[in-house]
């Protein structure tokens, strides 16, 4: 305990230095244009005009859900299809491909497993790279490598690459495809998603991103502040400035309605305001006016001359149980409500925002999908498969 006072003094200090009538406008970090701007005609692409922003809209194609593929799991060397223990379908034994004598057989392996014999890799490299990643093993008590001491945040995971994988790809069914030993390979839909979200993770592609991540547990201050250990002023120092007072409420509300409803393209938030990172694929919106008024508070951006109060709900998906058959009608839809005030110009464009509701989304972001490259490569032929069924 004393420790962590110590960080959050030291961090209140180096923040306390901060203009006390910090004003709402967005700053570089916060622009429309990280997440607006179109890199091959060198255009900003977002109508900032409240009036020409719809106020609901919803993508023609829902993403699907899946699993974030936790590291505390392994990741995709878990055997999601398994009925055994979860540490025995954690701490498995490599498996000789000569026992194997069926396809129920084969079904019950990881993802990584599978993707690995579909290579004729019998020494399954994926597998061993994705232990060696995640070292879930010192986690597992009986394996050489345990460690007691060593502990995995159950948070922790491949949803930075999950999240744009259920936007940019269709979603999968079972498939059984011939490997490059002639071996029929069964890959259930969990396992195709997966591969398709390690794919994202291994092969990186352009990346537009809005705010800034907050690395502050705001729960434990929050505890810290109630027992009465730090002030409110010292809390807000720390909630409301910087990477933890989050994305910009008017950004938020330029890219929230021009992905969504002008673009009918989806993005990612990270729905947790603080240290945890949970990204989530935004699918829909609707936003409700409760107030209107001429004029500029004290804290407003520069040019303001109308104040808009809103309420919002965005609705994103968030992860599902495995499974071996196809999933998109399948209900994974969360909802977050967001209560924040848009400021105008004299033109009627937002320049800036703030927040009025305490949960706010942290960052948001979008990507392009890679090209079918490298180790990954092949996976393509097991996806073109498993959609056109």
């Amino acid at each position: 305990m004393k420790t962590q006072l110590i960080a959050v003094l030291v961090l209140l200090t180096s923040l306390s230095t901060a203009r006390a009538d910090n004003k709402r406008a967005w700053d570089n970090d916060n622009n429309p244009s990280k997440m607006g701007y179109d890199y091959i005609s060198r255009t900003y692409q977002y109508d900032n005009s409240f009036e020409a922003l719809p106020l609901e809209g919803s993508l023609t194609k829902a993403p699907w859900s899946g699993d974030y593929w936790p590291t505390y799991k392994g990741g995709i060397t878990f055997r999601w299809n398994s009925q055994k223990s979860t540490n025995e379908n954690i701490a498995y034994e490599l498996t000789d491909v000569t026992n194997i004598k069926s396809l129920d057989e084969l079904s019950k392996l990881s993802p990584s497993e599978k993707y690995d014999l579909f290579l004729g890799r019998t020494d399954f490299p994926l597998t061993k790279y994705e232990r060696e990643r995640t070292n879930v093993l010192k986690t597992i008590p009986g394996t050489d490598s345990y460690d007691s001491s060593y502990k995995i945040p159950t948070w922790e995971g491949l949803c930075h690459a999950w999240a744009p994988a259920t936007i940019l790809f269709d979603s999968p069914s079972p498939v059984v495809v011939k490997g490059q030993n002639g071996m029929e390979i069964p890959f259930g839909a969990s396992d195709i998603k997966a591969l398709l979200t390690y794919h994202l993770h291994h092969n990186k592609a352009q990346t537009q991103f809005l705010g800034g991540r907050c690395n502050v547990d705001l729960a434990d201050l929050k505890r810290q502040l109630q027992r009465g250990e730090i002030t409110q002023a010292a809390y807000d120092r720390v909630a409301e400035q910087g990477a933890c007072e989050d994305t910009n409420a008017g950004a938020f509300h330029i890219v929230l309605a021009n992905q969504i409803a002008l673009k009918n393209q989806g993005f990612i938030a990270d729905v947790t305001r603080d240290l945890e990172v949970w990204n989530q694929a935004v699918h829909s919106y609707s936003t409700r006016v409760l107030s209107e008024k001429m004029g500029a508070s004290s804290k407003a951006a520069p040019g303001t001359v109308k104040e808009i109060t809103v309420l919002t709900k965005m609705h994103y998906t968030v992860e599902i149980q495995h499974s071996y058959d196809e999933t998109s009608a399948y209900d994974s839809t969360h909802t977050k409500n967001y209560k924040y005030t848009l400021e105008l110009d004299k033109n009627g464009r937002i320049i800036g925002g703030e927040w009025i509701s305490e949960d706010r989304p942290d960052f948001l972001w979008k990507q392009d999908l890679p090209k079918w490259d490298g180790f990954f490569a092949p996976l393509e032929e097991i996806y073109k498969a498993s959609v056109s069924q």
